[in-house]
């Protein structure tokens, strides 16, 4: 896993607009137990068109649903 974080971090330095790169990232960081540095992350994101898939992120991070706004 954490070789997936590392790989997400390049695809991400590369492509800063690819939001699923992003997201998976915020996913994999929670799941290795890095949460703060996950939210930080999710914050950062905009929302708009992966609503569900941040909605069920910050869930993931506890912190309920999306309001629609980092």
């Amino acid at each position: 896993a954490h070789h997936c974080a590392e790989a997400l971090r390049e695809v991400v330095a590369a492509q800063p607009g690819y939001v699923p790169a992003q997201l998976d990232l915020v996913e994999t960081l929670a799941q290795l137990g890095r949460r703060e540095e996950a939210a930080r992350i999710l914050q950062g994101i905009s929302p708009a068109g992966v609503e569900a898939e941040f909605a069920r992120l910050r869930h993931l991070l506890g912190g309920g649903p999306t309001q629609g706004g980092a």
